[in-house]
């Protein structure tokens, strides 16, 4: 392999432009290779509509005042006036108009740039053909031009990523190409050429990861293996695609084994390594299915297979593909050249180096521009120009200096043995075509363009370089300080640094700024890169001494003037120059000659780095060494002595001792200038009358303190302080005694300047306050509130200590609490007076509540909760079974035939209905044990009592009761406690709250209070009772439904919530509160249509029902309920706005904003200022839609804390904790008159019990 040496980019299109055929075609080879003296004018001119007349206004605004006119026939004599340009200059500016071939040579300082800028704008000004081309062989000499014209012309395009100006950055040609609009056809091509390629791409990458795979993968085996084949391999759930080929080939796992039936199943099967005994060959193994029952060898040899055929298939593939690929990138590459072409087509001026000119010579080809500028001719190769000129170009325009820079050269014998260093612009020069050189210099004082007079001999200065000023704090303007400090060789090169070179050269440009001269002002020169980071190193330590070395490298904002190599530096100027000329030795060379100085033996680069300076020049340098080695050097040292401007030491002078000099010499030596002046006292006045206490310096006074003592007495004392001019002394802290009066009697211990008005008495209080307890606090403090602690009674009743001064009906008492709860509770609170808020408001009974539910069981929830349905075991019992379920949900039917028969009435319904049969009033025909015949009746159960045989027990209780009978009198024994009573008695107890207000419970035995559930003869009570038991179960399951859709529906649980409210509607369809929070569920779920129907059932089942008929007929509702058989309540006024409220919600999803309106009105018209009314009536004005989909439902308690009754129109209510004791209310739900009731439930059958005994 062959390596370039050189960055080959730079080259490699230069190289192919030269093989090019056209380029035997290129204009000016007659000036080129014959070197013709004479070039003709321009052959555009003769195209011109108005020939060789242009109008110089543009460069000239002053000559229409002085010809009378702007339009001057350029190829003719031109007159003269008076203009900005000196005779050469304007010479120039002749030559680059009327010759096809304008060669301008410009000496440092001569203003080549300005002619060429010149040039330019007259021919952007007259020429309105093909854009005018700019080239220049660096980055940064191509902005500065481009950033010169864009100053009078902003139409400018900018080829290349090189550049760092932030103007030319936004004209480049790739920003420019982002925003421009083209054509729709260019951009649907692209788009086309774009998903080829990324198409194309992917197959390519496919094939590549096949060719380099070594295992086998599902996209490789398509086409390859039979479909059932792949689903065989992949069909394991156990094994993950990726690495099912690894497992399949090492025989592990679980293996799918074939029973000996047929089947297949999942179990360990050892993969043996072995064949069978009949070989197998590979057709065999290609037409097996099941590929996880093959051996381990024919796995291995199909995986083989495979992955070979795969690779050939990718192999062939690939071919095609790459030939497409680059088919495609061609297209691209051509839409590029066609998009770029079109803005470059469009600009007036096209910026690019040499390099972008031969990377991009179609496109240039292309433009066809006809007008070319090449800026620093003499600094590029000669076939590096070649590419930038295309046939069309019939105007080409150099512009250098052959005495400055030469074009660089990689490999130094290509220049020495070949002579490739010599431009195109100084080949042309030497062999006698017509040129120009410019020769008035503008930058450089006269002392500083004298060293270069034997390079420039006829150079002149111009008079405004005579006028600069003088350098502050340096006797001389130009000097070369003459040192013996050895350079030294860096490491692992061959370049070369001086360290004491560099120390200098840091220490006077340190110096410089001192006396007051800018960052910019100043450049520090060196021929060597190495010399230049040493420079750099030592420049970041003074300048920024507090910043790490990584800090300081990375830092491109630092504060430090600019350090460069002389090679970069071309074309740029600053006001003082500082050269470090680095070489300085005494090594013997051939011949036994001296030395060795390198570098500067180039002419050229010594031109460059003496022409840089305009007013101050500073050389570092071993004289003898190089004044032996050059004769430049030694003319240029003899020039500096005879002006008396070279020595072994600068001359430093004092700007405000002019008397005073310092010579230096080495770098230490500027350590008495520390501060830039000498080390003479200040003697400055400050404003505060003293002299300034430093050292000569050159810094502003305004920032000096003065260390002084202040002289100042405003008291009598003497101020303590430094000098503060001009603010005030401060207050003086002298500690003086002074009297308190008329406060007090007492004295105090006071700065001089603190007032004794201000000051605070420490001794104590002698106040008696009016609670007739002393003061406690200073004398010079307020007296303030007592706080003495005393002994209080509170408004709550309790006593406390508490400060006298503090009120006692804001104190918290946190004492317990200890008063009884409300009615129905009655128990004694555990809270605190505070927790309580003083026995306003309790916190919540948490003693187990122990009332009596409908089913029997007592409620062992909190005092301070609904009841919840009973979790105990349901006791409901029948004679054919007991239910056992919790008895909180609903009993199942028990659908055996009924057992209530006798010989004179039968029942053939089943056990759970109300049995059609009366009750059998005829004596028993059975006879008891004893003979004697039953007391009882028929059908029931026998009770064990005899008439006869009562007096053998006389002891016995029962005597008593069966004497008190009438002898006719039968008895009615309970199945469930075995109690006997007279029947009538009994029968009047179990009949007595049926035909009125009936509690919802079970009929108690009189005597043990058991439930009665399963004697025959009160079967229909019995079953009519536990039939309102279950309604009355329906609806507590119905309000904990309701409760749990409302907690979902705050979650936003809008499927949970739905599913809750249609279990308590089936188990309540009346149940209002559900079918709000269905209605509410449903728009949730965007199904408003279905919550309509919920909304109509409420609003219909409220004192809303009549207005909405009246004045919304539209909305169909109907007087009653559409179901008969519903049964429920008339809705509150807050159940029902909310009803109306979400029905305004759904009008406005359905856009029916005039009905949502209508109900809004009527809402506010019963319930003036309703604010959630009035705040959606305002949504729906402002915004034409309601805020929220889903009406916020109130999470209040469903049920309530008491017994369970039921009117006379079959309505189920509860009355309050007592009971309703001997109280006239009325049903919530019909608002019937209610009876009045008895105190209890319970105790009502206790008074039964006092009204007759049992038997037995």
């Amino acid at each position: 392999m062959i390596q370039s040496t050189a960055y080959y980019e730079a080259y490699v299109h230069v190289l192919k432009c030269l093989q090019r055929p056209e380029m035997k075609e290129l204009p000016f080879w007659e000036h080129f290779l014959s070197l013709e003296p004479q070039p003709m004018e321009p052959g555009y001119l003769k195209k011109r509509q108005l020939k060789d007349a242009y109008n110089l206004e543009c460069a000239f605004p002053s000559i229409q005042n002085y010809l009378g006119r702007s339009t001057i026939h350029i190829l003719q004599k031109w007159p003269q006036w008076n203009s900005n340009l000196d005779e050469s200059q304007m010479e120039a500016v002749k030559l680059g108009l009327t010759k096809r071939l304008a060669i301008i040579q410009g000496p440092p300082g001569t203003g080549k740039t300005f002619v060429g800028l010149t040039i330019a704008r007259i021919l952007l000004s007259n020429i309105q053909s093909s854009p005018i081309l700019v080239i220049c062989y660096t980055n940064h000499a191509l902005d500065q031009f481009l950033e010169s014209i864009y100053a009078v012309e902003h139409d400018i395009v900018r080829l290349g990523g090189g550049s760092k100006n932030e103007i030319m950055l936004k004209r480049s040609l790739n920003v420019l190409k982002r925003g421009s609009s083209t054509s729709g056809a260019l951009r649907f091509r692209h788009g086309e050429l774009m998903r080829s390629k990324r198409n194309v791409e992917e197959q390519i990458k496919r094939c590549t990861i096949c060719l380099r795979a070594t295992q086998i993968s599902r996209g490789m085996l398509l086409g390859i293996a039979s479909e059932q084949q792949i689903v065989s391999l992949y069909s394991r759930d156990s094994v993950n695609d990726q690495t099912i080929g690894e497992v399949w080939l090492k025989g592990t796992g679980d293996e799918l084994v074939t029973d000996k039936d047929g089947g297949k199943r999942k179990g360990k099967q050892k993969v043996s390594n072995e064949s069978s005994s009949a070989d197998i060959s590979l057709d065999n193994i290609l037409s097996s299915q099941d590929l996880w029952l093959l051996p381990q060898n024919s796995r291995i040899i199909l995986h083989d297979h495979w992955l070979q055929k795969a690779k050939e298939r990718a192999e062939e593939e690939l071919h095609p593909l790459s030939e497409r690929y680059r088919e495609v990138c061609d297209g691209l590459l051509q839409h590029d050249h066609k998009t770029s072409l079109k803005i470059l087509r469009e600009a007036k001026i096209v910026g690019m180096t040499t390099t972008g000119a031969a990377k991009n010579y179609d496109i240039l080809q292309a433009l066809g521009a006809e007008i070319v500028v090449i800026e620093e001719a003499a600094e590029v190769l000669e076939a590096h120009v070649l590419p930038c000129i295309s046939s069309l170009t019939q105007h080409l325009i150099l512009l250098g200096d052959h005495l400055q820079l030469r074009p660089s050269l990689t490999e130094y014998e290509l220049g020495t043995k070949y002579k490739l260093d010599v431009s195109l612009f100084e080949r042309l020069i030497s062999g006698g075509i017509e040129h120009v050189t410019l020769r008035c210099q503008r930058r450089m004082r006269p002392e500083i363009s004298r060293l270069i007079s034997d390079i420039y001999p006829s150079l002149q200065d111009h008079c405004s370089v005579s006028k600069y000023e003088n350098i502050k704090g340096i006797k001389s303007d130009v000097f070369f300080l003459d040192h013996q400090a050895m350079e030294s060789q860096v490491s692992d090169t061959t370049s070369k640094i001086n360290v004491s070179e560099a120390r200098l050269a840091v220490e006077l440009c340190v110096y410089l700024l001192r006396q007051g001269y800018k960052n910019t002002d100043i450049t520090i020169l060196t021929m060597y890169k190495s010399q230049m980071t040493e420079i750099q190193t030592h420049l970041s330590d003074r300048l920024c001494p507090r910043k790490s070395q990584n800090e300081k490298i990375n830092d491109v904002t630092s504060p430090t003037p600019r350090v460069c190599s002389v090679d970069n530096h071309q074309g740029e100027e600053s006001n003082i120059i500082i050269l470090s000329l680095v070489r300085s030795n005494k090594m013997l060379g051939i011949g036994g000659s001296r030395g060795n100085i390198g570098f500067l033996k180039t002419v050229n680069r010594v031109c460059v780095a003496l022409s840089r300076a305009k007013t101050g020049l500073y050389i570092f340098g071993n004289a003898e060494l190089l004044a032996s080695k050059s004769t430049m050097w030694e003319s240029i040292i003899q020039k500096l002595e005879n002006s008396n401007s070279i020595g072994p030491a600068l001359t430093l002078t004092c700007q405000r001792h002019p008397q005073t000099e310092i010579k230096v010499s080495v770098a230490e030596d500027f350590r008495q200038m520390e501060d830039g002046g000498c080390r003479r006292p200040c003697e400055y006045q400050l404003k505060c009358g003293h002299a300034c206490p430093r050292q000569c310096h050159l810094s502003d006074h305004d920032s000096i303190k003065c260390p002084k003592p202040c002289p100042k007495k405003t008291c009598g004392h003497q101020c303590p302080e430094i000098c503060h001019f001009p603010t005030y002394c401060p207050p003086c802290q002298i500690l003086v005694s002074k009297s308190l009066q008329p406060r007090c009697c007492h004295r105090v211990t006071l700065p001089c300047s603190t007032p004794v008005s201000g000051a605070i008495c420490n001794e104590l209080c002698s106040i008696r306050l009016q609670c007739g307890h002393p003061c406690k606090q200073k004398c010079g403090r307020p007296c303030g509130p007592c706080k003495v602690n005393v002994i209080k009674a509170l408004p709550c009743g309790h006593r406390a200590e508490l400060p006298c001064y503090e009120d006692p009906r804001k104190f918290i008492c946190d004492q317990p609490c200890g008063k009884v709860l409300r009615p129905g509770c009655e128990h004694i609170c555990r809270g605190t007076c505070r927790a309580c808020k003083q026995g306003t408001s309790h916190i919540p009974c948490m003693e187990p509540c122990f009332r009596s539910l409908p089913c029997g069981h007592r409620c062992m929830a909190d005092c301070s909760e609904i009841c919840p349905p009973c979790k105990n075991i349901c006791q409901k019992s029948c004679l054919h079974s007991i239910c056992g379920h919790i008895c909180g949900r609903l009993c199942t039917p028990c659908m055996e035939k009924c057992q209530w028969q006798c010989e004179h009435h039968t029942c053939d319904l089943p056990c759970h209905e109300t049995c059609t049969r009366p009750r059998c009033n005829q004596p028993c025909p059975k006879t008891l044990e004893c003979g004697h015949p039953c007391l009882g009746l028929c059908g029931e159960l026998c009770p064990r009592l005899c008439r006869v045989c009562a007096h053998k027990n006389s002891g016995h209780s029962t005597q008593v009761a069966l004497d008190k009978c009438d002898p006719s009198a039968r008895f009615v024994k309970l199945i469930e406690c075995g109690h006997v009573f007279e029947v009538s008695e009994l029968d009047t107890h179990m009949d007595m709250d049926n035909a009125g207000v009936t509690a919802v419970k079970l009929k108690q035995c009189p005597e043990c209070r058991l439930p009665i559930r399963r004697t025959l003869r009160y079967s229909n009570i019995v079953k009519t009772k536990l039939q309102q038991i279950e309604e009355v179960k329906k609806r507590v399951i119905g309000f904990q439904k309701v409760k749990s859709g409302n907690d979902m529906l705050k979650l936003k649980k809008y499927l949970a919530a739905r599913q809750e409210f249609m279990e308590a509607l089936s188990s309540n369809p009346g149940l209002l509160e559900a079918h709000l929070g269905q209605a509410c569920a449903l728009c949730g779920l965007r199904g408003h249509t279905e919550a309509i129907p919920h909304l109509s059932f409420i609003i219909e089942h409220s004192t809303y029902n009549k207005i909405m008929m009246a004045k919304l007929p539209r909305l169909g509702l109907k007087s009653d309920s559409t179901n008969k058989n519903i049964d429920s309540k008339l809705a509150d006024n807050e159940l029902a706005i909310d009803a109306l409220l979400q029905w305004v919600l759904v009008c406005s999803i359905q856009n029916d904003l005039a009905t949502g309106s209508a109900i809004c009105d009527i809402i506010l018209r019963r319930n003036p200022g309703h604010e959630k009314t009035t705040v959606i009536k305002r949504g729906l004005i402002l915004s034409n839609n309601a805020e929220r989909h889903v009406i916020e439902v109130k999470s209040k308690e469903m049920g309530e804390r008491g017994h369970w009754y039921k009117c006379q129109n079959d309505h189920f209510y509860v009355l309050g904790e007592c009971g309703g004791a001997m109280q006239t209310s009325e049903c919530p739900d019909c608002k019937a008159i209610l009876e009045r009731m008895s105190h209890s439930s319970e105790n009502s059958d206790a008074d039964a019990a006092n009204r007759w005994c049992s038997v037995m």
